[in-house]
């Protein structure tokens, strides 16, 4: 899985077509597939990861984990969005947290989605995620706040997360975890590691993933611009 939301973003032209030639070395005689992660909508990653000219990814993981789409498809897996859906309130968690207001500003409305609240925090302080946590509990929200990047909280259903999209992804195409290889740089992305796939850790991640240097199946790359490619050879997924 690539990061469109940091880790190509941080690339320059070299590295970006040294990925390119080991994403085209995934044709469809092997097994190995692509997969994007974002926090964007559908359209919007589109838009950005055809500016890459990278190869067509064969799933995307959209807005924080609560939306799945299959490569060219327009229309969104729609189990995975009906069992995230369960005891959902948006409405319900906007109003639980609009008393925490001086933290927290709602985004602009293309952040938004049906499953999705997000917020931009007034300045950084990583003691909001367990005073969100707690509001939420106490207004009895099936809901949990995922803080990435210092500034940018979302709010999505209690079932839901990136880590939990490809656990349903690794049921739905009989995929064992550790055959899944994602990109972990910033805050908030200790869940994909934790969700047991296979990862690796830019030069230059977040101080906060050092801790998880014990977890199994997590390499941290010795560089930070092409070090998903550094990753796939390690793994030899290329």
């Amino acid at each position: 899985f690539l990061d469109l939301d940091s880790s190509l973003e941080s690339m320059n032209t070299d590295y970006l077509s040294e990925l390119r030639r080991s994403l085209e070395c995934l044709g469809p005689e092997t097994p190995n597939r692509v997969g994007v992660l974002t926090g964007r909508s559908i359209k919007a990653a589109r838009k950005r990861y055809a500016e890459f000219y990278l190869p067509d990814p064969s799933v995307w993981i959209c807005r924080a984990g609560t939306e799945i789409y299959y490569g060219a498809e327009d229309q969104h897996d729609r189990f995975w969005q009906s069992s995230i859906g369960i005891d959902w309130d948006r409405s319900g968690v906007e109003q639980s947290l609009a008393a925490l207001k001086d933290h927290l500003e709602l985004q602009d409305n293309e952040q938004q989605s049906s499953y999705k609240v997000s917020y931009l925090l007034r300045k950084p302080d990583q003691a909001i995620l367990p005073l969100v946590r707690k509001r939420l509990r106490q207004k009895g929200q099936a809901a949990l706040p995922y803080l990435r990047c210092h500034w940018y909280l979302d709010v999505i259903p209690l079932r839901a997360s990136r880590a939990e999209a490809i656990r349903h992804l690794a049921l739905r195409w009989h995929v064992p975890l550790e055959h899944i290889f994602v990109v972990a740089s910033q805050q908030g992305d200790a869940e994909l590691i934790r969700g047991l796939t296979t990862a690796v850790v830019p030069a230059d991640h977040d101080p906060c993933l050092e801790s998880l240097r014990s977890q199994q199946r997590v390499f941290f790359a010795s560089r930070s611009k092409d070090s998903f490619v550094e990753g796939l050879r390690h793994y030899r997924f290329s």
